[in-house]
């Protein structure tokens, strides 16, 4: 029996001492309600832990669509940025416009938005969307040849699907 864990002598057998700092298990029981005590608050760290990632999950998460939401009202300004760039014969309105997508397109980056690679790659049907076909022999089967509409992603995520024109080879049966 440690120093300090005194017993008493009456029938309940209960530790009338505060703190035991017995290191062999003693009769009354200190050392179990120690322990029960210990699992209690490992067990509520590792819930608090679990709630803290949970949170922080959650934040990522909704801090994500926001940004998803947002861009999705801008992107047929994009759109319409990217067409006039193509009709604007004046170099110095050019010039304005290109600047106007550049900054555009360094803002979207800067949210960890990027624009899906489509023309010259393979049609992947999770990123791309096929609105049309051409035959072209000297390309690939299954190559995108063109990209009627730009597609965006975060992360692994896809806000928009590029709208793509595939090559598409023709099949010749032999007799």
């Amino acid at each position: 029996m440690s120093k300090n864990c005194e017993k008493d002598l009456d029938k309940e057998k209960k530790c009338t001492c505060q703190e035991c700092d017995c290191d062999k298990e003693c009769e009354c029981g200190c050392a179990d309600e120690k322990n029960e005590y210990l699992e209690l608050a490992q067990r509520i760290q590792a819930e608090f832990d679990n709630y803290r990632k949970r949170s922080s999950d959650i934040v990522r998460t909704a801090r994500n669509d926001g940004i998803i939401d947002a861009v999705t009202k801008f992107l047929p300004s994009l759109d319409a940025i990217k067409k006039a760039k193509q009709m604007i014969t004046d170099e110095k309105t050019l010039e304005g416009i290109e600047l106007i997508d550049k900054e555009f397109t360094n803002s979207l980056k800067a949210l960890g938005i990027e624009e899906i690679e489509a023309s010259g790659q393979h049609f992947n049907p999770s990123l791309h969307n096929v609105i049309a076909v051409k035959t072209d022999n000297s390309l690939e089967d299954g190559v995108i040849t063109d990209t009627f509409q730009a597609g965006y992603k975060i992360g692994d995520r896809v806000i928009r699907y590029s709208q793509v024109i595939i090559n598409k080879l023709e099949n010749k049966k032999e007799i």
